[in-house]
């Protein structure tokens, strides 16, 4: 996707899609480029402080939401998110195929959030559906999740570039978003190399030097500048980044706060 910069006359610095590309979907982290993540980071900051600043942005859309798990949490962020931009939360059961009615769905709503699909399946919803498609998560990539950790230590430190992350949890959509993170925002995971059940080895060599296994688990743990795991996520953090991803995808929109 080719990003334009331009200026509103309020200040506000805006990057925007360029319109004739295809629709914009994130099943994963790494669809995301450095830039497109910093800006959402930002995005989702500014609509954590001030959620109802977009209320109006997508009144009179929909937001298909196929919740297969259908955790009461997951429910809320994103009916919570999708209510702050003026939407309207529509929620289904996928079935046992989420792409079986990606034309249906496209041409009802403004974008289609799918929670604990197969990655196949939601690449091959993607490929069908001419509105975007968000990854809700599922045991493979949490991308809500990842931008939520990603956005709690941006607040606490100002910033992601050279921190130090432990991660401490199972080996999860959350723990395979934060690697994928990692090398987009320039920042290190630590993960003790003794655990039982370590990440994917393919998504921890993709991280490259962004990753660091450590024998000692206390050593992993107490050199960092932080630990996340998913009991320390708020979900004030994750009902942002819902916001903001859904906004950015749905509108091409990717708005920053004046320095």
């Amino acid at each position: 996707m080719r990003l334009q910069q331009r200026r509103h006359p309020r200040g506000v610095l805006s990057i925007r899609a360029d319109v004739s590309a295809p629709p914009r979907s994130v099943l994963e982290l790494r669809d995301l480029r450095p830039d497109e993540l910093a800006a959402l980071l930002d995005l989702g900051a500014a609509m954590l402080h001030h959620p109802l600043a977009w209320r109006h942005r997508l009144e009179g859309r929909t937001v298909a939401c196929l919740l297969r798990r259908g955790s009461l949490e997951l429910r809320a962020v994103l009916t919570v998110a999708i209510h702050h931009l003026g939407a309207l939360p529509v929620l289904l059961d996928p079935g046992d195929e989420p792409d079986d009615d990606a034309r249906a769905l496209s041409s009802a709503c403004a974008a289609i959030v799918v929670e604990a699909a197969a990655q196949r399946h939601l690449r091959q919803l993607a490929a069908r559906a001419s509105v975007p498609v968000l990854n809700g998560g599922n045991r493979g990539d949490d991308p809500l999740r990842g931008l939520a950790a990603c956005l709690a230590l941006q607040e606490r430190f100002g910033h992601l570039r050279g921190l130090s992350v432990a991660y401490v949890g199972p080996p999860d959509g959350l723990a395979h978003s934060l690697l994928q993170a990692a090398p987009l925002a320039g920042f290190q995971v630590r993960l003790s190399a003794r655990s039982s059940a370590l990440p994917d080895p393919w998504i921890i060599a993709s991280a490259g030097s962004a990753v660091r296994l450590i024998d000692d688990p206390l050593a992993a743990i107490g050199n960092a500048h932080a630990v996340v795991s998913d009991t320390h996520l708020e979900p004030a953090h994750r009902t942002s980044m819902a916001q903001a991803l859904l906004y950015t995808l749905i509108t091409g929109d990717w708005e920053i706060p004046p320095c």
